[in-house]
């Protein structure tokens, strides 16, 4: 599957990332309270939230990244 890159709502930089797995959609970024994340697909809204409580922004959102673009 091909990446993209979208905008980080964090540290304000470029970000790769896969396309929605499930409609081929454009994912993004939202906070989420002041210590959490969502990251959600702009065509179908399927998505996940986190929240951190020992790590900053930046390293929650490079994890759900991480995490969103694993497809095994």
């Amino acid at each position: 599957m091909e990446t993209i890159k979208i905008q980080s709502d964090v540290s304000n930089q470029l970000k790769e990332i896969k396309k929605c797995p499930f409609c081929g959609g454009k994912p993004y970024f939202k906070r989420y309270k002041r210590d959490g994340l969502t990251l959600k697909c702009g065509g179908c809204g399927i998505g996940m939230q986190q929240r951190t409580i020992h790590f900053d922004l930046n390293w929650l959102e490079d994890k759900l990244i991480e995490i969103y673009n694993k497809r095994d």
